[in-house]
Formats: C-alpha cells, sequence, structure tokens
C-alpha cells in the first residue's frame, strides 16, 4: 500500500478524520492571530525588538512548560485538553480584542501571544497522544505524519488568509 491510499485509508476512520480536519481548522486560525499580531506589532512600532518579544511570548511557554506537559497529558483525558486548550483560545482572543479596542497597543498582543503560545504548547502534545489511541500501531506512522501535515497546512492557508 503507497503512503496516499494508507493515509486516505485513514480518513475512513471518523475520529481520526475529525482530528484532522480539526487540527487544520485550528491552525487556520492560528496561522491568521500569528500573522495578524505580528503584521500588528510591525505596524505599531516598526522595530525588530518588538516583534522578536512578540515570538518569545508566544514560544517561551513551550520552552518552559515541555517538562510538565508531559506529565499532564499523560494523566489527563486528552479529549478534555484539546478542547480546553481551543475554548481558552477562544475566550484568549475575545479578551484580547476587547483590550486592543479599548486600550490599543502591544501589552494586550504580548498576552495574548503568550497565552496562544500555552495552549499550543499544550494542544499539540495532546493532540499525537491521543492519535496514539485512535489507531493500531501498524497505521501509526501515517497517522502521524497526516496529521502533522494537517498542522503544516493549516499554518500554511492560515497565513495569507
Amino acid at each position: 500500500m503507497n503512503h496516499l491510499t494508507a493515509r486516505m485509508a485513514l480518513l475512513g476512520i471518523p475520529a481520526v478524520r475529525w482530528v484532522i480536519v480539526s487540527c487544520l481548522l485550528a491552525n487556520i486560525g492560528a496561522g491568521m492571530v500569528l500573522l495578524t499580531m505580528s503584521w500588528t506589532v510591525v505596524n505599531q512600532h516598526a522595530s525588530v525588538s518588538a516583534l522578536a518579544g512578540l515570538m518569545v511570548c508566544f514560544w517561551l511557554p513551550s520552552l518552559l512548560l515541555a517538562p510538565a506537559i508531559g506529565l499532564l497529558v499523560d494523566r489527563v483525558d486528552r479529549r478534555h485538553i484539546v478542547m480546553a486548550t481551543k475554548i481558552l483560545r477562544v475566550v484568549a482572543l475575545v479578551a484580547a480584542a476587547a483590550l486592543y479596542i479599548r486600550h490599543p497597543g502591544v501589552a494586550a498582543l504580548m498576552a495574548l501571544a503568550f497565552v496562544m503560545g500555552s495552549c499550543s504548547a499544550l494542544y499539540t502534545p495532546a493532540l499525537l497522544a491521543m492519535v496514539r489511541e485512535l489507531v493500531d500501531d501498524s497505521r501509526l506512522l501515517h497517522a502521524n505524519s497526516t496529521v502533522d501535515i494537517a498542522f503544516e497546512v493549516g499554518f500554511i492557508v492560515g497565513m495569507p488568509i
């Protein structure tokens, strides 16, 4: 069975199909938000250091939380982690938009970047661990690579939107 056929067979499993669609849509939104935040910071400050600060706020949670995330993902229902991080992303976006409307500035965007980065740091390992529960070992390689493709395609599609 070639790689494309194996990936298409995975789409026949409803749970895997929903995970892939969910991942694709979540990362389209994440790509849109990340690029929008970056452009807004650059337009307000026109400095590389402000943009670097935004990226630090986004990626720092992954670095700091990495050791604890593995333990959390192993001990808590992964579906709940995935749902909670998606809900938190929506709440953070609405709150940051409301804050930004009242007080335009980089502070709201930095806080949003930190929350979005924290959600991403938790969401990705939980989702990948959940995939292991949905397929048998013979399909795991194709399932993981297909989910990763959905991640990357989501970002690629989301950023230009």
